[in-house]
């Protein structure tokens, strides 16, 4: 008499009751009810709460019981492991080896560039349903950006927190400050805080170029044998941007191209890359146009002529600073270093932790992969003077190194800096009676075609020579009390 409906009872207790043939009691075979079957959830529902069962997975879906909740079809609880379904609850994607937000806050469906997935391989993805194959995290937008953990870094050894080191590769943006580290993106290399190089997007300019003071490497070159080189222009009034190469000229079967790089605050130079095989020979004269398309970011014109010189190209330059850590070679201390400009050897004065700064010894390193060996000739010059010379001495590979001071004319093996020694190029201590030595070095390849020679020259002083070189007379890594000199001239001859 109330409309109810009543299966398997005369007495209904709802709208619809229906009970099994055991009500209450154990499930039969023909219990149950069979709500309609669907293999697909492409299209949208028609009312809130419509029930349906997905006979099988089907593009995102998971089998199981949806409804229509008037926006989406949301999967019930528990069913065919199709996850919760409350508002923006992990939904699990079989198909797609995935599991995925479902919905956003207000239970509306995640639209494109607001998907965040999870894949079973541990890769993420926020914005992008499917994440980079490469990548373990892939963040994709059009209009945003990442912002990494910002930080005050007060020095390069910074530990971020007292209970875990740094690990290699950790990134992080410095918002610095007065006395701290300048602001910036940084890395932590192992050993110490390494900043992301910042330079402006302004466009690159400089104001002259001396085209008469060009310099070709090698300067001659013969009609017929392929050649290739270097010319190097200097120029005035560089603004420090960096710069892309132009177009290319080509005379006389030499084709002369701008190699990009980075131009200096005022002075330095342009390098030119020439290759070819030349139709005439040297001292016959190559005249390249130089114009603002073989210069983009300079407005004159000039000529560059080369192939009439045999000068000597000499590069001259210095370094003066602190002794700071280092762990090169496994063996903590403090050093200052510097390389030759072609790269093939490095120098440095070196002082194992807590050792006194009077007792620094000078290491020589081969910065190729295979041993060279040397002509060398080194002077100590102080109240009085001593030397040390070698026909023959052998440089281990990429290994600091030293000679321990011994004279042969012989073949002498270097001695590679370990844990646990300490090698010395020429004597060793750079200090004579509590004052700073002088040192000359002097050295080229064994090798008679090696046409580069190097000469060093040396000093370093300390306001307490005595001191132990540890980390409270050099906090932060840096011995504040110390002043090391480097001057290399690398001499390349014809």
């Amino acid at each position: 008499m109330y409309s109810q409906v009543g299966i398997n009872t005369a007495a209904p207790e709802s709208t619809l009751d229906v009970r099994a043939k055991n009500h209450l009691g154990t499930v039969t075979a023909q219990d149950g009810v069979l709500v309609p079957r669907v293999n697909s959830l492409s299209a949208s529902g028609s009312v809130n709460g419509q029930l349906v069962y997905l006979i099988a997975d089907a593009g995102g879906f998971i089998k199981g019981f949806h409804f229509w909740n008037g926006t989406v079809w949301q999967p019930l609880g528990g069913s065919g492991g199709s996850g919760d379904p409350t508002k923006d609850a992990w939904v699990d994607n079989i198909p797609n080896t995935l599991v995925e937000l479902g919905s956003k806050s207000d239970g509306t469906s995640r639209t494109a560039g607001t998907e965040f997935v999870a894949l079973d391989n541990g890769a993420v993805g926020i914005g992008t349903p499917a994440p980079d194959g490469s990548a373990m995290l892939d963040v994709t937008a059009n209009d945003k950006g990442f912002l990494p953990p910002r930080v005050v870094l007060t020095n390069r050894t910074m530990q971020l927190n007292a209970s875990t080191a740094n690990a290699t590769g950790l990134w992080v943006y410095n918002t610095g400050g007065t006395g701290n580290l300048p602001h910036g993106y940084y890395y932590w290399n192992g050993s110490e805080w390494r900043q992301v190089t910042s330079i402006t997007t302004d466009p690159p300019s400089i104001s002259t170029l001396n085209c008469d003071a060009a310099g070709l490497r090698p300067s001659s070159y013969t009609a017929g044998v392929p050649y290739s080189g270097m010319i190097r222009v200097p120029y005035s009034g560089g603004n420090g941007r960096p710069y892309t190469a132009g177009s290319s000229v080509t005379v006389n079967g030499l084709t002369l191209t701008l190699l990009e790089g980075i131009l200096e605050q005022g002075t330095g130079y342009l390098y030119f890359k020439v290759e070819g095989t030349p139709t005439v020979s040297s001292p016959t004269t190559t005249t390249f146009p130089i114009n603002s398309s073989v210069v983009p970011f300079w407005t004159g014109t000039c000529n560059i002529t080369v192939g009439n010189s045999l000068a000597t190209d000499l590069d001259s330059f210095a370094i003066l600073g602190p002794l700071k850590a280092t762990s090169d070679n496994g063996r903590a201390g403090y050093a200052t270093t510097i390389t030759t400009r072609d790269g093939k050897y490095s120098v440095r004065c070196f002082v194992p932790d807590g050792s006194a700064f009077a007792a620094v010894n000078l290491q020589i390193r081969n910065n190729s992969t295979s041993t060279v060996d040397i002509i060398s000739n080194g002077h100590y010059l102080w109240s009085g003077a001593g030397g040390y010379m070698q026909n023959q001495l052998r440089l281990p590979a990429n290994t600091w190194a030293g000679d321990n001071a011994t004279s042969n004319s012989a073949l002498i093996v270097a001695t590679g800096q370990t844990a646990t020694n300490f090698p010395s190029w020429g004597d060793g201590g750079v200090y004579a009676s509590g004052m700073p030595e002088q040192r000359l070095y002097k050295w080229t390849a064994y090798d008679t075609n090696e046409k580069t020679f190097y000469s060093l020259e040396f000093m370093m002083g300390s306001n307490n020579p005595n001191g132990v070189a540890n980390a409270t007379t050099c906090p932060g890594g840096v011995c504040a009390g110390t002043k090391v000199f480097f001057k290399i001239d690398q001499i390349t001859a014809q």
